[in-house]
């Protein structure tokens, strides 16, 4: 078992720091990502790593009063050094009471003693063993052992770690010096957060999820939520690591910190979280989309090593994922859409190439049957990356507009297939009496029709295409049945959730009608949401995937 994660690490109680620092900095650097896992399988026989994860395992500020632990982080006085004075708390009675904290207990509730990731700066010993797990959780071969070890949780309480937690609300009230330090604590926790949001991603959403290989997918994603500011952090890890940046200061990397395809990774690993994929595109879709769109050019274009065959698949099903909302918003840059083809051309190229993976085929097709339905915009307002990073320099561009253009017709979109939330169900057998929305256990919900079509669409068992797949040609046959002209499609029934009670299925007499939407409105409130089904596998054989079966 791993560390008691109620237990936090206090670093001022260690025999010898600098030795375990060193050592640990040496560990970040054996384990980072490469072909060969040797180094982490070595690092997980030997079987230090639940030493690592109590290093970055972090606490809540506690107090004695009068024998028993309270919480007080939300009702605490801080002095002008940051340190905890008078402490509000609620006793056994229900009422408010008080304790004055002298010098001598202060040190029970320094930021220090909590473990509280603002205080780890470049190169301690929580830095480096929160870079070495986040190098275990980016290979396969890991991930399983780090589960085990509740690796999970211990990522999860750094990346939510609240910065009023280390006490940097309080000192920001101070004028000087004192406020300079609340800024920089600042900085050091949002860089440790979204370090352990990466290693979240790899562990919960680096397998089982839409287009990736077949592997256990955690039950809950939840910790995968993505904070507005952590969007605007990884935005800028990618801009500074695809252009050698590094960043200096507080909170602050070199250039050869990250690799390219570690943050691709992260970024394809959390679009798998519907939430996510809303949440970026509307802080930072359009810039994030010219990077990945960029990325993807360097290999197949440029041919550049720093970004292998599977950094440009997780940027293709990246751009492929966040295209879903590029028919309502902005997309990419219009320099991408111009008469020049830019983005067409990429795509053309990376469709091509000889050792694209199945997944980035796929990415590419749908892409390309999508791209001239999607909308563009400007980048005029975002000044931070560069602007120049959201382009092509002379280089890059001058060797894409060599490119052939590959034309793939697309289906234009319904509306309908954006509307909201869509409910599905397996139709009823012949003379089956049970209507086929009475039983939640068999009902499904998806986000939208659009959302709904990736059980059909690429690795589906439910169906087997003999002709290319065409994503938004299926969304539109499932919102035709949502809205009761067709029986079934794809041998479900389908409805809009908001609607559910309208709905008028040609199955038959008055009767049997109400008897299918009897019960409905009860059962509603019992759905659990869920974006991939446990039904079992379904297959159509000879199904073209426009048929509208």
């Amino acid at each position: 078992a791993g560390p008691d994660p109620n237990t936090s690490f206090d670093p001022r109680q260690q025999l010898y720091p600098e030795t375990a620092r060193w050592c640990l900095c040496a560990l970040k650097n054996l384990t980072r990502p490469s072909n060969d896992p040797i180094a982490a399988k070595a690092l997980i026989e030997t079987g230090i790593v639940p030493n690592i994860l109590a290093i970055i395992t972090v606490g809540e500020p506690k107090i004695d009063t009068n024998g028993s632990n309270e919480n007080f982080s939300e009702m605490a006085s801080y002095d002008s050094e940051g340190f905890v004075r008078n402490i509000q708390y609620v006793n056994s009675n229900d009422v408010v009471d008080s304790v004055t904290i002298d010098s001598n207990q202060s040190d029970l509730i320094a930021p220090e003693s909590l473990n509280a990731p603002s205080t780890w700066d470049a190169n301690s010993m929580q830095d480096a063993a929160l870079f070495t797990i986040l190098n275990l959780a980016s290979m396969p071969i890991s991930r399983s052992y780090l589960r085990k070890e509740d690796t999970v949780h211990i990522l999860s309480l750094v990346a939510d770690y609240s910065a009023s937690s280390s006490n940097a609300s309080a000192l920001a009230s101070h004028d000087g010096s004192v406020a300079d330090h609340a800024e920089d604590l600042k900085m050091q926790q949002q860089f440790q957060s979204i370090k352990a949001r990466m290693g979240l991603s790899y562990l919960v959403g680096g397998e089982g999820h839409y287009g990736q290989p077949k592997g256990r997918t955690p039950t809950n994603n939840s910790v995968l939520l993505i904070m507005v500011s952590e969007c605007k952090r990884l935005l800028e890890i990618l801009a500074n690591v695809m252009h050698q940046r590094a960043k200096n200061g507080p909170g602050g990397y070199s250039a050869a910190t990250f690799t390219v395809k570690g943050v691709l990774y992260a970024v394809r690993c959390l679009l798998t979280n519907y939430h996510n994929q809303k949440t970026i595109m509307s802080v930072c879709g359009i810039q994030l989309n010219a990077l990945l769109l960029k990325a993807l050019a360097q290999h197949c274009v440029l041919d550049l090593p720093t970004i292998d065959v599977e950094a440009a698949e997780h940027a293709a099903f990246s751009l492929y994922l966040m295209s879903s909302f590029g028919f309502k918003q902005r997309f990419l840059p219009n320099w991408f859409d111009s008469e020049m083809g830019l983005a067409k051309r990429v795509f053309s190229q990376y469709f091509q190439v000889e050792d694209i993976t199945p997944a980035g085929r796929h990415a590419s097709e749908q892409m390309l049957r999508r791209l001239n339905h999607l909308k563009f915009g400007n980048v005029k307002e975002y000044q931070r990356p560069a602007d120049s990073d959201y382009g092509f320099d002379e280089i890059l561009f001058r060797a894409t507009m060599k490119i052939e253009i590959l034309e793939i017709e697309g289906t234009k979109p319904m509306d309908e297939i954006f509307d909201g939330p869509i409910l599905r169900s397996r139709a009823p057998k012949r003379g089956e009496l049970e209507a086929p929305w009475d039983n939640p256990q068999k009902v499904s919900e998806f986000p939208s029709a659009i959302n709904a079509v990736q059980e059909f669409s690429f690795g589906s068992n439910k169906v087997r295409h003999m002709d290319g797949i065409d994503d938004v040609l299926i969304a539109n046959n499932i919102a035709q049945s949502a809205g009761g002209s067709k029986i079934e499609s794809y041998n479900y029934w389908w409805c809009w959730k908001d609607r559910c009670d309208l709905i008028l299925k040609k199955v038959g007499d008055a009767n049997d009608i109400a008897n299918m939407n009897a019960g409905l409105t009860d059962f509603l409130p019992k759905l659990k949401f869920r974006t991939s089904a446990s039904d079992e596998p379904f297959s159509i054989f000879g199904m073209k995937c426009g048929a509208g079966i």
